[in-house]
């Protein structure tokens, strides 16, 4: 649950800046959500590989 509310804040922030950017004509920001995405995934990896081995 932790996961999906900070994705949609993710998202948000993002559209703002998006949004800010093509208003302004400036370039578009990176998606930071991926690696973050991808950092708390292999996380929850290791967190669940940990659990089930010490069980």
């Amino acid at each position: 649950m932790a996961i999906g509310m900070l994705i949609s804040a993710g998202a948000a922030v993002r559209w703002v800046s998006i949004e800010s950017s093509m208003r302004h004509g400036k370039p578009l920001p990176l998606p930071i959500i991926v690696p973050l995405l991808g950092l708390g995934g292999a996380v929850t990896a290791a967190v669940v590989i940990i659990l089930i081995a010490l069980n």
